[in-house]
């Protein structure tokens, strides 16, 4: 079941964190499928080790644009092939979709709805990087605080 499990889904790992969401005791933790499969980094703990944010971090960013009426649910965002200005020195910007393909205008909302990665970068360039930091520091996401100058418009889906 593991390698049809792993076939299916493309992934040789996977880690799991169980919490009690009212007082945050850990009810389980599963690191890895296997600690001892070296090959798949089996000794590394999932669950402890940093992680890109992934899609996650997109309703931060929305709730951001919402809280400063920078943007609402019913914005109008276009969802297409888009260069971003990624400041003096720096080549432009160039995100893509995960699915290859382009929506265009399309509601926040749905944006949101739909992770489409284009407009929610487009609502990162409204509201700034260092906004959509605070509005995920104010919830307990820390990891950006330190060095806010380090990150740009790629970290409202996935990276630096």
């Amino acid at each position: 079941l593991d390698r049809l499990a792993a076939a299916k889904a493309n992934a040789s790992q996977a880690a799991l964190l169980s919490m009690e969401p009212n007082t945050g005791e850990v009810i389980s933790m599963v690191g890895s499928r296997d600690y001892f499969d070296t090959a798949a980094q089996g000794n590394v703990n999932g669950t402890l080790a940093w992680q890109q944010p992934g899609s996650s971090i997109k309703p931060f960013v929305y709730l951001t644009g919402f809280m400063t009426n920078k943007v609402t649910p019913a914005t109008m965002l276009n969802d297409t092939r888009t260069a971003f200005n990624a400041g003096a020195g720096q080549p432009l910007y160039v995100p893509n979709e995960s699915d290859g393909k382009y929506w265009g205008p399309m509601l926040a909302r749905d944006a949101l709805a739909n992770s489409r990665n284009i407009p929610t970068v487009q609502v990162m360039e409204k509201i700034g990087v260092s906004a959509m930091v605070t509005t995920a520091s104010k919830a307990g996401i820390n990891n950006y605080s330190n060095n806010q100058g380090a990150y740009g418009l790629s970290l409202s889906l996935r990276s630096r």
